[in-house]
């Protein structure tokens, strides 16, 4: 299609003219005596729109600054003069309130030549109603709100993160740690990802017992702060346990309905200050006490100088005998060096739970003169050991410290690296070694080798058995003896008798123990006092005295039994229980047991003789302990003068001794020297070493301590002094103490304990700043922020721009839902209840409050707000801090451009072409819900993908030309075929409109209609046409013959009807003379059945005759006269028509036909067809059920359709093409003649309608018949 393209200049012009943006070409006016500088812009022309938004003239004569001197204020003017100088496009988006404008205005501007373009966009174009101006006003001071309050958010946001002080928040009664500021994580020693939604005693366990959870759980209860000064509280820091001190305050935090939800914890860490003062007064304490003790010594040393030199000499006398102790342990020392090197023994030391060989002895290393031990793990030396039971026993004593002692043990070992395996015998000791700190770390083995005597043992008992003959014989030559031993027994009695006389006599403690159970057979008298008077004939030890077993002696009274070898023991300590007090004192005893052997040698018994030695040891305990207090007197003194040099030089308070009035300083410790370190100071006055003193007021105190004696105490003093070397002058704040200490009950001079505090003060100066600053800034804040109080939720503090939300109430003092009532039922009150319970921030977007006005009318008004819980020093939660924005008319405005933009979307989806919108890179970037149906995606989908990818390689490459002219700015107009992909391709009718901004053309709108089926159509009828004009002939010639065979046929018809009429007319008159002739016999019998059937066939030719006359009648009526006819006239005369049939059959007719419209229809075909329904409905209705007819119209496309329903017998759908037959009759129990609705369907067919049957067997049928309209 080709048409003449308009002129370019015309184009533009009418483009301007149409433009709803406004339009200005500016020149730029340079400074005279600097050329290529702009001072202001000069109009060249405005489009119609500018012109009516700016109320300017076409070619205003003033310059642009001269209309509007505010823009540059404003930046305006620097945006285009910035723009033009720069050669590149720019945007510049700003609200204008001066020079008679007050609108949002959307800025573009790009050069031109030497010309300045400029587009924008106005807003507020149309007039404003005035609730739109305040709106617009509202929305401006909103706009500062927000961004004020936004600003102040971030900055209490840094100083909460950076706040100097820590800040915890813990909710509930577990004190879940729900926020914690980076210097209360520094405190704990815990990260926030430690801390944060964790109950305060899980996340610091060691606070438990402190008596931490006492003040939470009394400031939850009772809701009072509580302020803490100094607290120590331990914490577990760097892996131990460190004490730290704090000022702190738990504040009770609240929910909206005032309980107490949680506690708002501030503390800060005082420790270093709390330790210098505590180091500073135990300094003083000790230095008062030491020169009372100097002043004590030196009355001491001059009464008691003699003594001194008497001590002295003791000392010398110790010192002697400590030196030869010394010899004599380092002689005990090397004897047991030779003893483990020499022993017979294998001696080794296994460390460390892996059993490593630290130490082998050479009777150890004889067993394995090749293998390489030492530094070996014990299961790598000697692998051969694993499964043995003696590693599992070395594993037992290292886990238990109990020592195991094993004879004749087995052991396979190879006594070279991969040697074989030979057995061994071991007697062995294995005993845990401790360290310094008493925890296990390694295992001692004492070893020895009796493999030999094993195997002489295994020999000896082979030699039993040839000796037990020999032991036969010599039974004989013993029961030959036994007559000559009883003559010995009796005098063995009388001798034991006069023993026992002697040994009940002796001083010393006598018993005699009788077999393995160490029976009593005998004891003294002392022996009995030893004991309490426990002792039994014939009783065991263990059963009289059970608490020597515990200490010891049981085991080694069965050692004696066992190897019959006597033990002596020298002063071991005893402890008897006395029967009288339940007491058991300690006690020493020096005693032997010796084994009572018979006549084999074999052990029968013990003798146990003790001597009590309890006072001896006791006097030379007392002596020894005498000797070391002197001894420990003598060097504790010492060292503590020591001790106080040391404390003094390496503590980091400042410490200074000044004697005689002059204050001559005597002593100064390093940290006091490092704030004068160019300075002498030891040795000269303080008014010379230090002349800032007397301008600082120091000397004056110090006079005064020193003639008064009184304790001069400073606290955060400011000082300055003098730079050294060139230096600036110092400054800083200290704690210090000035105190006079006395020698012979004068003063004689003043000590001076300090510590620097700046660091402190300056930290806390800070604080109190930044909380000025805070509030100040929370009260010029243009957010709105309030404080409510309590679990009632008072306001006890509002800030101006809270108030202006509700300029008409008070609101300090007042409980929030007093103060507003209307949302007692509001979502916000639950919030606050949640946030006052769990001390979570609670944070909501444009949510609706519905206030009240001062009309006193609910008005819905919509906030941005951020509600968050505050806490006291304790940390529990007392109130809530609310941050609240109105956002009413962006919430407003937002919404109705939702609507209009979803408005949008649903016109573009609803229409049935394409409809996008490509950008310069071909990439679609709006896609309408048609394109889902051509290419199976979601519109959304398309977006930012390129064209190619979309239609296809082949569809792009046909569009692409049409895409490159408007991109170009053409606007095109086309039709195409469009290979889309394999079976899919379509024919198009697309526009492509382009999108030209700032001059530049940025993409193009597209607008593509499917036009395939009109094209195939048309190609179709193209490549019909001849067949159709050969045909066009063969069809008439057709409908010629048709025509003629019709007249026959209707000539037939009538001829057959009406020659018919007079031979039924004759046979008719015939039966009934017949009738009347066989009067008798006709009423009865044969004869009477079979007239009354040749009446009935009579009948049925008779209405067969007329139907076919109906039938030709009616196809010749193709063209029947029409009228307009009522159909619900026609259907109420039917209805009387059929009353007879309607009480026979107990029929009913529903009929709703009040909105049918006029029917143009033959009147007498119009009653033939409603009645052929309504009777059909009536004659064929089921005999289970009478009859229900419903009828109703409905207006369909280009036809009223009339709805004949029936609950009758219905009809199955292989018969329902059936009923429109002529002469069919699916139903014989009935009268009819089959061509009713043969002749319905013709009657409507002749008009150009249709009737069409819905109907199910055995529910019921529904006619619709088409009446044209």
């Amino acid at each position: 299609m080709n048409s003449t393209a308009p002129d370019s200049d015309q184009l533009l012009q009418d483009l301007l003219e149409l433009s709803l943006t406004g339009i200005i070409l500016f020149e730029p006016i340079y400074a005279s005596h600097e050329p290529a500088t702009i001072i202001d812009l000069a109009y060249v022309r405005l489009n119609p729109a500018a012109q009516r938004m700016l109320l300017l003239p076409e070619r205003p004569t003033a310059t642009f600054l001269t209309l509007y001197p505010n823009a540059e204020g404003a930046g305006i003017f620097a945006f285009y003069r910035d723009t033009f100088l720069a050669g590149q496009p720019g945007h510049y988006d700003m609200y204008y309130q001066h020079d008679g404008l007050d609108n949002y205005f959307r800025l573009a501007a790009r050069r031109s030549g030497n010309q300045l373009l400029v587009s924008f966009t106005d807003t507020g174009d149309q007039p404003r109603t005035p609730v739109e101006e305040a709106l617009r006003q509202a929305q401006v001071q909103l706009l500062l709100l927000q961004t004020a309050a936004e600003d102040q958010r971030r900055q209490l946001q840094e100083v909460f993160h950076q706040a100097p002080v820590a800040i915890a928040l813990l909710e509930g009664p577990t004190y879940h740690i729900t926020l914690a500021n980076p210097s209360m994580c520094e405190i704990w020693a815990r990260t926030q990802e430690q801390v944060l939604d964790r109950p305060l005693l899980l996340a610091l366990p060691e606070l438990q017992g402190q008596g931490i959870q006492e003040l939470l759980d009394g400031v939850l209860r009772t809701g009072q702060p509580y302020v803490g000064t100094e607290l120590g509280v331990q914490l577990r820091r760097h892996g131990q346990l460190e004490t730290i001190y704090f000022n702190f305050v738990y504040q009770p935090q609240h929910d909206a309905q005032g309980t107490i939800s949680g506690i708002l914890v501030v503390a800060t860490d005082v420790t270093q200050q709390v330790l210098a003062r505590l180091q500073v007064q135990d300094l003083n304490q000790e230095l008062t006490a030491t020169n009372e003790e100097i002043q004590a010594a030196n009355a001491e040393y001059l009464v008691s100088n003699a003594e001194l030199t008497r001590t002295q000499q003791q000392l010398r006398q110790l010192n002697d005998t400590l030196r030869q102790a010394q010899a004599e342990a380092e002689a005990q020392r090397n004897n047991l060096q030779r003893l483990f090197m020499q022993a017979p023994a294998a001696i080794c030391i296994l460390s460390g739970p892996e059993l490593t060989y630290e130490l082998v002895n050479p009777g150890y290393e004889h067993l394995f003169a090749h293998r390489q031990l030492l530094g070996q793990p014990l299961l790598e030396a000697l692998p051969e050991l694993a499964g043995h039971a003696i590693v599992d026993t070395l594993r037992r004593v290292y886990a238990t410290g109990g020592t195991h002692i094993d004879q004749h043990v087995l052991v396979r070992l190879a006594r070279t690296e991969g040697g074989p395996l030979e057995d061994f015998y071991f007697n062995y000791i294995f005993q845990a070694r401790m360290a310094a700190d008493g925890h296990i770390d390694g295992v001692l083995v004492f070893a020895f080798d009796v493999s030999e005597h094993v195997q002489v043992q295994r020999r000896i008992e082979q030699l039993n058995q040839e000796l037990e003959a020999r032991v036969q014989e010599r039974t004989e030559q013993l029961h030959a003896a036994l007559g000559k031993t009883e003559r010995q027994r009796a005098q063995l009695q009388t001798q034991q008798q006069a023993l026992r006389q002697i040994l009940g006599q002796v001083p010393a403690s006598i018993a005699t123990l009788n077999g393995a159970e160490h029976r009593y057979g005998f004891f003294n008298d002392a022996y009995q006092n030893l004991v309490g008077g426990r002792a039994q004939l014939g009783q065991p030890v263990a059963q009289v005295l059970p608490e020597v077993a515990a200490q010891g002696f049981t085991r080694l009274l069965d050692q004696v039994y066992q190897t019959g070898q006597a033990f002596t023991g020298t002063e071991m300590p005893l402890r008897l229980t006395d029967p009288a007090s339940g007491q058991a004192p300690l006690r020493y005893i020096d005693f032997i047991y010796q084994p009572l052997l018979d006549e084999q040698g074999g052990s029968q018994g013990i003798l146990a003789f003790i001597l009590d030695v309890t006072d001896k040891v006791l006097a030379r305990q007392r002596a020894e302990l005498l000797k070391g207090e002197v001894l420990a007197a003598t060097r504790r003194q010492a060292q503590e003068r020591e001790t106080f040099y040391q404390v003094f030089e390496q503590t980091p308070a400042l410490i200074q001794l000044l004697r005689t009035p002059d204050h001559h300083i005597e002593y100064v410790n390093p940290a006091y020297q490092r704030l004068f370190p160019d300075r002498r100071l030891v040795g000269l006055d303080l008014a010379e070493a230090i002349p800032e003193a007397e301008a600082l007021g120091l000397r004056a105190v110090l006079d005064t301590v020193y003639q008064t004696g009184e304790t001069f105490v400073g606290a955060e003093m400011p000082l300055s002094w003098a730079g050294e070397a060139g230096q600036p002058d110092r400054s800083g704040y200290f704690n210090f103490t000035y105190q006079a200490y006395r020698e012979n009950g004068q003063i004689a001079g003043i000590s001076v304990f300090a510590y620097d505090v700046t660091e402190q003060v300056l930290a806390r100066l800070q604080r109190e700043a930044e909380r000025e600053r805070l509030q100040r800034l929370f009260m010029e804040a243009p957010a709105a922020i309030c404080i409510l109080a309590g679990p009632e939720l008072v306001f006890e503090l509002v800030n101006p721009a809270y108030q202006r939300l509700l300029p008409d109430r008070p609101l300090l003092g007042r409980r929030f839902l007093e103060a507003m009532p209307e949302l007692a039922q509001h979502s916000v009150m639950a919030v606050f209840r949640e946030i006052y319970e769990t001390g979570i921030t609670h944070e909501e977007s444009a949510i609706l409050v519905p206030l009240t006005g001062p009309d006193g009318e609910l008005e819905d008004r919509y906030f941005n707000y951020i509600q968050q819980a505050r806490r006291d020093e304790q940390g529990h939660i007392d109130g809530v801090l609310v941050f609240a924005f109105e956002v009413t008319e962006q919430v407003r405005a937002r919404r109705a451009s939702e609507a209009s933009a979803q408005q949008l979307r649903l016109l573009t989806d609803a229409l049935p072409v394409l409809i996008g919108y490509l950008d310069h890179e071909y990439k679609y970037r709006f896609a309408n819900q048609a394109y889902e149906a051509w290419f199976d995606q979601k519109p959304e989908e398309l977006l930012g993908r390129h064209v190619r990818a979309v239609v296809g390689e082949q569809a792009f490459e046909n569009a692409r030309p049409y895409i490159e002219r408007a991109l170009a700015g053409e606007r095109l107009d086309f039709e195409a075929r469009m290979p889309y992909r394999a079976g899919f391709t379509k024919y198009i009718r697309t526009s492509y409109i382009p999108d030209v901004r700032q001059g530049a053309v940025v993409g193009f709108y597209t607008l593509v209609s499917d036009v395939t089926e009109q094209v195939e159509a048309r190609q179709r009828a193209e490549t019909s046409a001849q067949q159709a004009l050969a045909l066009a002939q063969e069809l008439h010639t057709t409908n010629e013959q048709l025509t003629r065979t019709n007249v026959d046929l209707d000539n037939f018809i009538y001829t057959a009807s009406h020659d018919l009429k007079a031979p039924i007319t004759n046979i008719e008159g015939l039966v009934e003379m017949l009738q009347r002739e066989l009067r008798p016999a006709a009423e009865e019998g044969e004869v009477a059945y079979i007239l009354d059937l040749m009446h009935h066939s009579v009948d049925r030719f008779k209405r067969t005759i007329e139907h076919l006359t109906a039938v030709s009648r009616l196809q010749k009526e193709h063209d029947p006269p029409v009228t307009q006819v009522q159909l619900a006239a026609v259907i109420e005369d039917v209805r009387l028509d059929l009353a007879p049939l309607l009480r026979q059959t107990n029929g009913h007719f529903d009929v709703d036909v009040r909105n049918c419209p006029p029917l143009l229809f033959s009147e007498k075909n119009l009653r033939s067809v409603v009645y052929n329904l309504l009777s059909n409905a009536l004659k064929y209705h089921h005999p289970d059920r009478p009859p229900r007819i419903r009828v109703r119209t409905r207006l369909e496309e280009a036809f009223v359709v009339l709805e004949v329903h029936d609950n009758g017998l219905g009809i199955n759908l292989r018969q329902q093409e059936q009923v429109f037959a002529m002469f069919q009759r699916l139903h014989t129990h009935v009268e009819g003649s089959g061509i009713g609705l043969y002749m319905v369907r013709r009657m409507l067919e002749n008009v150009g309608g249709r009737i069409t049957l819905a109907s199910e067997l055995g529910v019921g049928s529904t006619f619709s018949a088409y009446f044209p309209r």
